[in-house]
């Protein structure tokens, strides 16, 4: 017979266990190739080790141009074909190339909403929304939008907001576009090794960060650039983390432009345990080897 001690451990335990959230993040995966099926079966694999409570899209979850119709089938292809055997939902948020060629067809995002209402897992009631939890505050921010100098005022108060929501609890925030990145696309404010146009440049990505995110959120998270990296904001005097996880369908190279503590050019996905007291990131590749943990307490 257990004893009264072996079963307050047992439900100390049980108590630890319901404490913990687990999200899974990825990003750029909108190729249905074989990539993003690789990455897919090892989301499915750790999630059935490790109970997974959401995900999250850091963007461009069509290529190349999003969806052509309000009823268009794409995302059944891009999306619920890969996710589904999941069952749980992912918060989404839109790249690049979810807005057409320009980057700008602002239509086709609408019509991703839309999908939304028919799916349920693919979580986006607006192009940019926040979620609290028990631990946490989500935010997930439409940067392309914001590429084009678009709702720059109404994403700043939905960071304000979601501020006041995240007292005593982690904030992370997610967005497409990187601040930090050495991947192809480069750093916000020098996308493409441009300054002008802002819109390439990336001109008021970085100022908003700037002003709204360096110093307020524990994390922010982002694709665009298809690898995998952390970058400690610091090096910007920005006492953010800058997670990277763009590697969901196809992977690039990676360059040494900013001192990195992780990144790697291998297909793979980020993981983040969250508890009160900590969040813990691990980068897992298409074969669920850890390549890279990182710890955060309060």
């Amino acid at each position: 017979m257990p004893s009264i001690i072996s079963f307050i451990i047992i439900i100390f335990i049980s108590l630890q266990s319901w404490a913990i959230s687990q999200v899974v993040v990825i990003g750029d995966t909108g190729k249905d190739n074989k990539g993003q099926k690789a990455v897919a079966e090892a989301l499915f694999r750790h999630c059935s080790k490790s109970f997974c409570d959401h995900g999250i899209l850091t963007g461009d979850n069509i290529y190349e141009a999003g969806m052509t119709s309000p009823s268009d089938p794409v995302l059944d292809r891009m999306f619920k074909k890969h996710y589904e055997k999941l069952e749980f939902p992912f918060f989404v948020a839109l790249g690049n190339h979810d807005y057409g060629q320009l980057s700008n067809d602002w239509i086709r995002g609408t019509w991703q909403l839309g999908y939304s209402q028919k799916n349920p897992q693919y979580y986006l009631p607006n192009y940019f929304y926040y979620q609290a939890f028990e631990d946490y505050v989500l935010v997930v921010l439409d940067t392309t939008r914001l590429m084009w100098a678009v709702d720059i005022q109404a994403q700043k108060k939905l960071i304000q907001e979601a501020v006041l929501q995240a007292q005593g609890k982690w904030l992370i925030v997610a967005g497409h576009h990187p601040y930090l990145s050495n991947g192809k696309h480069g750093n916000a404010g020098r996308y493409e090794r441009v300054s002008f146009p802002s819109f390439v440049a990336g001109t008021e990505v970085k100022k908003f960060i700037d002003e709204n995110i360096c110093g307020t959120a524990h994390v922010y998270l982002s694709g665009h650039d298809h690898n995998l990296q952390l970058t400690d904001g610091r090096i910007k005097n920005c006492p953010t983390l800058f997670a990277v996880s763009g590697a969901g369908a196809s992977t690039e190279e990676l360059s040494k432009r900013n001192k990195t503590i992780f990144q790697s050019e291998n297909l793979g996905f980020l993981s983040i345990r969250i508890t009160s007291a900590s969040l813990n990131l691990d980068f897992l590749d298409a074969n669920n080897k850890i390549l890279h943990q990182t710890e955060l307490k309060k």
